[in-house]
C-alpha cells in the first residue's frame, strides 16, 4: 500500500474484488489510521470508500471522526475527507464530520458533557455555552486561515461547511475578516455548487457593498449553468432579490438567462429561476425552508431599494423576451405540464407590446389542437381555467374583491380570443370532450352579465348548428 505499484494493485481489487478483501483493507486503516496521510495509501482509501458497502463506509468514518481537523489540513487526506462529505447520508453526518474542527474549547464544553447532542450546529452549542464562544471563534478563524494557507481547494464541501458554521455565529467584523482571508467574494461563483457553499455565497453577497457586488458579477461564470444547478440556483435567487442596480442585473444576469430560455425551461431548477422572475416567493414553487432562507437577506445593510420597486423593474427587463418565447415555443412548452405553469404565470403577470399576441397564440393552440392532445389533458385544462378567470366558489368568495382590474381585463381578453379561435370542427370536438365542455360552461356561467362575451360564445355555438343543453350543472354537462 505504501508503493506506487502495490497501491495500484490494491485499488483494482477494491473495485473488482470481494467484500472480504475490502474488509481486510478497512482493518488495515483501523490499525494504522496514519496511513491515510500517505501519498499512495490515500488513493486506496478513496477506492475503498467508492466501492465499500454502507456498513464499511460507516466504520471508516468512525475511525476518522476525531481526526477531521488533521485530514482537512493535509494535502492527500483532504481528498478522502471530501469523499466522506459527499457520501454522508444526511446533514447530521456532515455536521458530525465538522464538530472536531471547532477546537478544544468545543470539545471540553460540549462533547465531554454530551457525546451525542441532538443539534450538532455550532450555533446551538454557543447558545447553550456562550462562555466558550471567544475561544471557539479564535480557533476557527485561525483554522480557516490555515486551510487557506494550505491551499485547500475552494470547491471542497468540508471547506464550505466549516465556513458556513463560522458565519452562522460571527459578528459583522468577524465575518468580514474571514470573507477577506478566504477571498470568498472572488470565489463566490465557485463555492455556489454545494449546499453549504450556496449558503455561504448568499451570506457573502448580502454583506457586500454595491461596489463589490458589481465586481463579483462582472467576474461571474455562466449564469445559465448556475441557474440549472441544484444549489447554485438559490444563490441566483438571492442575487435577484437583493441587487438594487437592476441595470447591472440585466446586463450580467438576466440577458444570459433570456438567451438560454429554452435550456432554462427544460431544467427543474432553471424553471424555478424563470418563475421567480415573474412571481417571486410563490409558495407553490419554493419550500418553506427556502423562503425562510431567502428572507434572511431582506434586511441586509446594502440593499436600499424598495422590494416591490426592484421586482417590478426586474419583470420589466424580461417580460418582452418571455412573451416572445411563449409565441415561438408554444407547441413544445404546452406539451409539458411543468412548463404550462410558467407559461400561465407569464400570461397573467407580464405586459409588453406582444402580450395580446401571446394570449392569441395560446388561445388558438388550445382551440384548434386535437382535444386528446391538448384541452383533454390536465395541464392545458387547468391553464384554460386560470386564463378565463375561473375560481372555485370558496376561492371566489375570498378573493373576488382583491382581483386587480388588469387581471380581469386579461381574463376577458383571453376569453374573447378563445371564442374567436373556434371553427366548426374544433367547437364540435370541444363539446364532445368533457374538459372542453366544462370550459365553455364556465365561460357561460362566469360571463352571463357580460353581453359581449355571452353573445359571442352563444353565437359561436349556434353558427355551427350546435346546442348546449342546460342542466344547471357546471363541469361538462351544462
Amino acid at each position: 500500500m505504501n508503493t506506487h505499484d502495490m497501491s495500484r494493485v490494491i485499488e483494482t481489487l477494491m473495485g473488482t474484488g470481494t467484500v472480504q478483501m475490502r474488509e481486510e483493507v478497512l482493518q488495515t486503516f483501523k490499525s494504522n489510521p496514519e496511513k491515510i496521510y500517505e501519498k499512495y495509501s490515500h488513493f486506496v482509501a478513496l477506492k475503498l470508500l467508492r466501492h465499500a458497502n454502507t456498513s464499511q463506509r460507516k466504520q471508516f468514518c468512525e475511525i476518522y471522526y476525531s481526526l477531521t481537523s488533521s485530514l482537512a489540513a493535509r494535502e492527500y487526506s483532504r481528498d478522502v475527507l471530501e469523499i466522506m462529505f459527499e457520501q454522508a447520508q444526511n446533514e447530521r453526518h456532515r455536521l458530525k464530520l465538522l464538530q472536531h474542527m471547532y477546537g478544544n474549547a468545543y470539545y471540553e464544553t460540549w462533547l465531554k458533557i454530551n457525546n451525542n447532542p441532538s443539534d450538532l450546529t455550532l450555533k446551538a452549542h454557543i447558545q447553550a455555552k456562550p462562555s466558550a464562544r471567544k475561544k471557539i471563534m479564535e480557533h476557527l478563524e485561525a483554522f480557516i486561515g490555515k486551510l487557506v494557507d494550505k491551499n485547500m481547494p475552494i470547491g471542497y464541501h468540508a471547506f464550505h461547511g466549516i465556513i458556513q458554521q463560522y458565519l452562522s455565529v460571527s459578528t459583522p467584523e468577524e465575518s468580514e475578516r474571514i470573507i477577506e482571508r478566504a477571498k470568498l467574494r472572488e470565489e463566490l461563483y465557485n463555492i455556489s455548487q454545494t449546499k453549504a457553499g450556496a449558503n455561504v455565497a448568499m451570506q457573502v453577497f448580502w454583506n457586500t457593498s454595491a461596489k463589490d457586488r458589481k465586481s463579483i458579477l462582472k467576474n461571474f461564470g455562466s449564469v445559465s449553468e448556475l441557474a440549472c444547478n441544484q444549489y447554485g440556483h438559490v444563490v441566483l435567487l438571492a442575487i435577484i432579490d437583493s441587487l438594487d442596480d437592476t441595470v447591472l442585473l440585466k446586463k450580467q444576469v438576466l440577458l444570459d438567462l433570456m438567451r438560454n430560455i429554452v435550456q432554462m425551461m427544460g431544467n427543474t431548477y432553471g424553471r424555478k429561476v424563470i418563475r421567480y422572475l415573474i412571481d417571486p416567493r410563490n409558495k407553490m414553487d419554493l419550500s418553506p425552508e427556502m423562503i425562510t432562507c431567502l428572507e434572511q437577506g431582506d434586511n441586509n445593510p446594502f440593499s436600499k431599494k424598495d422590494m416591490v420597486v426592484r421586482r417590478t423593474e426586474v419583470l420589466d427587463h424580461v417580460e418582452s423576451t418571455l412573451l416572445n418565447a411563449v409565441i415561438e415555443h408554444i407547441g413544445t412548452w404546452l406539451k409539458d405540464n411543468k412548463n404550462i405553469v410558467i407559461v400561465t404565470s407569464i400570461l397573467l403577470k407580464c405586459k409588453g407590446s406582444r402580450h395580446e399576441d401571446a394570449l392569441k397564440a395560446v388561445a388558438e393552440y388550445l382551440a384548434t389542437k386535437p382535444t386528446w392532445e391538448c384541452i383533454g389533458n390536465g395541464g392545458p385544462f387547468q391553464m384554460a381555467k386560470k386564463l378565463i378567470g375561473y375560481k372555485s366558489k370558496e376561492a371566489a368568495e375570498v378573493e373576488c374583491d382583491d382581483i386587480f382590474e388588469r387581471e380581469k381585463q386579461i381574463h376577458e381578453l383571453f376569453t374573447n380570443l378563445l371564442i374567436a379561435s373556434f371553427d366548426k370542427t374544433s367547437m364540435t370536438n370541444w363539446i364532445k370532450c368533457s374538459q372542453g365542455m366544462s370550459i365553455l360552461s364556465y365561460i357561460r356561467l362566469m360571463y352571463k352579465d357580460n353581453k359581449e362575451i355571452s353573445v359571442a360564445v352563444q353565437a359561436a355555438i349556434q353558427n355551427y348548428g350546435l346546442k348546449i343543453q342546460k342542466t344547471g350543472e357546471v363541469g361538462g354537462k351544462s
